[in-house]
């Protein structure tokens, strides 16, 4: 049912909707508030504005709202078309909750929950008709509210970042009855107002997106025994539930004493590096053929199951703090974490395809010359390192002194045992349900394999972000004192090392298969290599197969086939393939093209249901600087955050809009180059194979 704001019965649903109870068990903190036992969902649709612009200003654009929508759980709809609409509503819940609040004698009014697929976008428009207070906005990143509240009673909660998929493929997962309609047809480009009459077709796009939503939500509660108190807020949420449960009966005897303090998370941030990508500069801008690709069986987990982690508290070495000390600790097992300068230092192998040392990582550095962001050579260079790091660096690298300037060690040994149990059951959970023909069976598949790519980023969250506020419409970015990261850091669910140690150990496992590969190696990226000729894994994945054998990190399917985790697996042969540098690449395979560019969207053109990336690329040969992406060049979003002004399309009477702050997607393209740096580097190669062809 649709109806309009002034037709809902807002006194009678809270009523009957009751509140959310408190389940057994629960650690719900018993004076936490109240929450009405209702899903809701909130949507907006805009157009946009383009005025002309001058030579001060490169995007004049700005975007009004002329229509919401307000579903109220999955079969009642209510929309508006202004602002004044919303706000009147939202002050008679606000009202409502309270009336019913004083007559359930409750200490504080109820809140009633509003999930928004992509918060983000809305809360630039509410924000510029409501007056937020910071605490009533909560951040992780700037402009992105994991939730906002108004009037301290409606609670919207970012949907996206609770799910990390669209709504589409949201719905798909969850199974909903009904789907999101498709964006494409709807025709953002047309500009519609608060007045304009909407066809059937468009008031049903604007209408089942917050249907879907509603139904989403209340359909991955029920699978997962969660009601609006419990579910969490954060789609890592879900996972950090189910480990923080798993370790809690060693929170007070290992977990604590294993929290760094201050100095020693300093060092950890420094040493703290993520996944190796990066393509061979020697085979870069050409195109090969039957190229192999291989990928490692869930990496990150992998690392987690069946290797030693830093597992005593972190202690600093003292004086004498020499390079023999410190390899020595190193030689008995110790996770050591210290910091490092070299002086001239440089690659042992000049055609080293993966330079190891990134450029961004360095603390210092002095005269260097790099490949795409990875040191060659450099006179001088200080970075942080855990021993896994060190011990790449040595074979590799070559230099003239190394120094240790601190450096702290602790023992290793396995992740604790329930801990590592919440892993291996996500992976036996998505091996088995792999290919399940029911739709129960196929969200668990979802969401066992979901919780485990999910796994490592939430041991890798740093316990100490910035607190970001919002207050008076700005974004105050602050650091926290001593004081209070001590206490951050104490009260860390988990240690911040296991997610160091994590990802330095799946870089040294990639490694393995840099090595192997040599010279051949044309493309890798994080737990997948791709080769210009086939690469031999037997030995090394009967060794990685025997160590997964030993920790029990393996699962069969339902045809009783054995994975093991960690092992090198072929994923493609691609006919053939060109790079232009790291999250730079395309391919055809069996026919089929495809793109990976970092800023380039993969939206299919619905009239013939290609990727419009690949219609625009045509053929691999205009896979090169100066290519230019049109129409999945993306989007851009300009935040207008100063608008106050007063707009009438057509000087018609009640025709005014009043558009204040703002955010108007525009259509963007995207354009291959190189960084000056790494054209040049590129351009000195062609003229050395000139040069050795003429000297040869």
């Amino acid at each position: 049912m649709v109806i309009k704001p002034d037709d809902l019965a807002i006194d009678e649903i809270i009523s009957r909707s009751g509140l959310v109870k408190r389940k057994k068990g629960s650690r719900t903190h018993k004076k936490e508030r109240a929450i009405v036992n209702l899903v809701t969902a909130f949507d907006i649709e805009t157009s946009r504005l383009h005025f002309p612009s001058t030579d001060e200003i490169t995007h004049n654009d700005h975007s009004f709202m002329y229509i919401w929508q307000w579903a109220f759980d999955d079969d009642l709809v209510v929309v508006g078309r202004t602002w004044d609409e919303f706000l009147t509503l939202a002050q008679r819940i606000d009202k409502a909750l309270r009336e019913y609040s004083e007559k359930m004698k409750l200490d504080e009014p109820a809140r009633l929950v509003a999930y928004i697929h992509n918060a983000a976008y809305e809360f630039q428009f509410v924000s510029g008709i409501y007056p937020f207070k910071a605490e009533e906005c909560f951040f992780r990143q700037e402009r992105k509210p994991i939730y906002f509240r108004m009037y301290d009673t409606i609670e919207f909660r970012c949907s996206y970042i609770q799910s990390n998929m669209s709504l589409a493929k949201f719905a798909e997962a969850m199974g909903c009855e009904v789907k999101k309609q498709s964006g494409q047809e709807f025709d953002y480009s047309k500009i519609r107002y608060p007045w304009t009459e909407l066809t059937e077709k468009e008031m049903l796009y604007c209408i089942d997106d917050v249907i879907t939503l509603v139904q989403a939500i209340k359909i991955e509660m029920a699978r997962d025994n969660d009601d609006l108190r419990t579910i969490p807020l954060t789609s890592t949420g879900y996972v950090r539930r189910d480990c923080k449960k798993a370790i809690w009966p060693l929170r007070e005897k290992l977990i604590k004493r294993l929290l760094p303090n201050e100095p020693q998370y300093r060092l950890l941030r420094l040493a703290f590096r993520g996944g190796n990508t990066h393509a061979n500069k020697s085979y870069v801008g050409k195109i090969y053929k039957n190229v192999e690709s291989y990928d490692m069986s869930s990496c990150y987990p992998a690392q987690q199951l069946t290797k030693p982690y830093p597992m005593t508290p972190f202690r600093f070495l003292g004086d004498p703090l020499t390079m023999d000390r410190v390899l020595y600790m190193v030689g008995l097992g110790y996770a050591v974490v210290g910091r490092y300068q070299f002086t001239e230092i440089e690659l042992k192998d000049h055609k080293n395809p993966v330079p190891y040392i990134p450029l961004a990582k360095t603390l210092g550095i002095q005269k260097p010359i790099s490949d795409n962001g990875r040191v060659l050579q450099a006179d001088y260079l200080e970075m942080a390192l855990t021993e896994i790091d060190l011990r790449i660096i040595l074979d590799t690298y070559k230099f003239k002194t190394i120094a240790c300037r601190e450096c702290m060690i602790a023992k290793k040994a396995m992740l604790p045992e329930s801990y590592r149990a919440v892993i291996q059951d996500y992976y036996n959970r998505k091996t088995i349900l792999k290919g399940a023909a029911s739709e129960d069976d196929q969200y668990m598949y979802m969401k066992s394999k979901n919780k485990l790519n999910s796994v490592y980023g939430m041991s890798a969250t740093d316990p100490v972000h910035q607190k970001i506020d919002y207050v008076d419409g700005d974004y105050i970015r602050s650091n926290y004192d001593s004081i209070k990261v001590a206490e951050v850091l104490g009260k860390a669910v988990f240690p911040y090392q296991w997610g160091v140690y994590t990802t330095a150990y799946a870089r040294e496992a990639l490694q393995v298969g840099i090595d192997l590969a040599g010279h051949d190696l044309i493309y890798c990226d994080t737990d997948s290599i791709k080769t210009i000729r086939p690469v031999d894994f037997t030995k090394i994945n009967a060794r990685l197969q025997k160590r997964a054998e030993k920790y029990k990190a393996f699962a069969d399917d339902r045809k009783r086939n054995r994975h093991y985790v960690g092992v090198f697996e072929k994923d493609a042969q691609y006919d053939r393939f060109i790079t232009q540098g790291a999250k730079r690449y395309a391919y055809e395979k069996e026919g089929h093209m495809g793109i990976t560019v970092s800023g380039v969207t993969h939206v299919k053109n619905p009239d013939t249901g290609e990727e419009y990336c690949v219609e625009e690329l045509g053929k691999l040969e205009r896979f090169k600087p100066g290519m230019l992406w049109v129409k999945a060049g993306g989007t851009m979003a300009v935040y207008n955050d100063d608008d106050d002004f007063t707009y009438n399309p057509d000087g018609a009477p009640g025709h005014d809009i009043h558009i204040t702050k703002n955010v108007a997607i525009v259509e963007s393209t995207y354009e291959l180059e190189y960084e000056k740096d790494y054209k040049r580097l590129l351009e000195d190669l062609v003229l050395f194979g000139d040069w050795r062809k003429r000297h040869e």
